[in-house]
């Protein structure tokens, strides 16, 4: 009989350890396709946004050269307001070729503009391709604007990436639903392959008596 009771326990700690595995292994397997997937997911935003920004850089280093040229600085500023507009931008600028801003979306007056080189500006015109800088919450991207072989200015853009992080947390919240759901399901089915592998056992156990 102590025998019995001893076997019992065994039972209970099996059907235990069955469920704790396998629940463990379904989580495990949800959330790491859920972890591949977020990552294949923001590789290919980023490519995406960084061909976006590309084009539309290239778009303004065309239209603006001609007047940044002659110093027209009031249709350069038209010319990347109404891009930034079309293109839901969060900011549009236009750099001479020592980097100051002289055309900016978020500064409509002259007076307003800081006559110190911007560090970014810096970068872009130092660069030979389009220059890219991720932040959390956007993506800064410029590129030089070349007339005839020479440098004269630089144009940089910022595009959000809000709805990269939108997505991230919805399908985070989609995996852990999914994990409780199929972890409650693999707890189930664990408990029933634990009974179906030790109620014979405590059958034999009780027909050997």
């Amino acid at each position: 009989m102590m025998w019995l009771n001893k076997f019992s326990q065994w039972r209970i700690s099996l059907a235990a350890k069955l469920t704790l595995v396998m629940t463990s292994l379904v989580i495990l397997s949800v959330c790491s396709t859920t972890y591949l997937s977020i990552r294949r997911n923001h590789k290919i935003f980023r490519q995406e946004l960084e061909q976006q920004a590309d084009i539309l850089l290239t778009t303004l280093t065309i239209s603006t050269a001609d007047s940044l040229y002659f110093g027209d600085i009031e249709l350069v500023q038209d010319i990347i307001d109404e891009l930034n507009i079309k293109q839901a931008l969060l900011a549009s600028r236009a750099y001479q070729k020592d980097g100051i801003a002289i055309a900016d979306t978020e500064i409509q007056e002259r007076h307003g503009f800081s006559l110190s080189v911007d560090p970014f500006a810096k970068k872009i015109l130092q660069s030979q391709r389009t220059f890219f800088d991720w932040q959390p919450d956007r993506l800064l991207a410029g590129k030089s604007i070349i007339l005839q072989g020479e440098v004269i200015g630089a144009i940089a853009v910022e595009l959000s990436t809000t709805s990269l992080q939108t997505k991230n947390i919805a399908e985070r919240n989609q995996s852990i639903i999914l994990a409780l759901i199929l972890g409650t399901i693999g707890a189930i089915i664990s408990l029933w392959l634990s009974k179906s592998i030790t109620e014979p056992l405590i059958q034999i156990t009780k027909a050997t008596k």
